[in-house]
């Protein structure tokens, strides 16, 4: 049987949030970019990277042991 280690170490307390706003967006770059263009892209995740900034105390809370991420865009 394969084991394979954890995405990150539960023993570091920081998170960088330009890794994760990196990661937000390599994941869901793809689809957004379908469904709305691509004009909305770089203002979205500076946006997401400054609530993240702004909310960096729940990502270093060595409690929470993923993140989920909820986005709701509205077509103009």
């Amino acid at each position: 049987m394969e084991t394979t280690p954890p995405l990150f170490d539960p023993n570091v307390n920081q998170r960088d949030t330009r890794v994760l706003t990196a990661h937000a967006r390599a994941a869901n770059e793809g689809i957004i970019s379908k469904h709305f263009g691509n004009k909305i892209i770089d203002e979205l995740f500076d946006r997401f990277h400054k609530k993240a900034e702004e909310n960096s105390s729940l990502l270093n809370n060595p409690s929470y042991l993923s993140n989920q991420l909820f986005l709701v865009l509205i077509r103009k």
